[in-house]
């Protein structure tokens, strides 16, 4: 008899355990939060689980623009999912780094420095700009020559070879 109790007693906590298990949960709405807002949020409607975070696509029709924030999430707000079950949030990243390719910079190439200084700071280039100076008979005066390296990254540091307008010839000051 008691064998056949604590058989009883074993079967309805494995179906206990199974049931709770088996317990459907309710997807909170986790836009317009930070990844750890998020996160606390969907740990606290039961979900043990980390997030799955992706960048959002062209599908993703959120309004939130704010970079670091869910923009939209997978599946909606309201779904019931098991606790293991898992949530996608699509978190709005910052617009990678300016990059200025060799066909980028030729287009530069022949300008006079003062205007590719202007264009590269339009563009975003916050890197330093250094100038070396040179007789370089390919290019005309005033002008940049070239520019090394040929492509760069927004902060990089760049040298833009240019040959300068002639110097007017100074007369001596008579003795």
């Amino acid at each position: 008899m008691r064998r056949a109790l604590l058989a009883i007693v074993l079967v309805a906590i494995a179906v206990t355990s199974t049931v709770a298990d088996d317990k459907k949960f309710k997807v909170p709405n986790l836009v317009g939060k930070t990844k750890e807002e998020a996160q606390d949020a969907a740990n606290g409607a039961g979900f043990p689980q980390d997030l799955y975070v992706e960048e959002p696509g062209a599908d993703c029709k959120g309004d939130v623009k704010e970079i670091g924030k869910v923009k939209c999430q997978s599946p909606a707000p309201g779904t019931m999912l098991g606790k293991f079950e898992h949530i996608t949030v699509y978190i709005n990243q910052p617009p990678p780094p300016k990059t200025w390719s060799y066909d980028d910079t030729q287009k530069l190439i022949g300008l006079p420095l003062e205007e590719v200084k202007k264009r590269l700071a339009d563009q975003g280039f916050k890197g330093k700009i250094e100038l070396q100076e040179g007789d370089y008979p390919h290019c005309k005066m005033g002008t940049v020559c070239e520019i090394s390296p040929s492509s760069f990254g927004e902060d990089s540091s760049i040298t833009l070879l240019w040959r300068p307008k002639k110097k007017a010839d100074i007369a001596a000051p008579p003795d």
